[in-house]
């Protein structure tokens, strides 16, 4: 596949890119969950240990409305 240049994201950049992953799951508009997963693997493992807390707080709150 195609590598990207590193990112410079901040903690609020970053949130909004594991959300909207999660919410473009959770509403049935991502068809290629592996994609998904894959990039949210790879957001993960780069986060602070404070962030991730941060995030995950976020996620088990987040209720997205649509089909799944």
């Amino acid at each position: 596949g195609y590598k990207l240049p590193p990112l410079m994201l901040t903690d609020e950049e970053a949130i909004a890119i594991a959300l909207g992953l999660a919410a473009g799951r959770s509403a049935g508009l991502v068809t290629d969950h592996a994609a998904t997963e894959s990039a949210a693997a790879k957001l993960r493992r780069v986060l602070p240990a404070a962030l991730a807390r941060r995030i995950d707080a976020l996620l088990v709150t987040m209720d997205v409305t649509g089909p799944v």
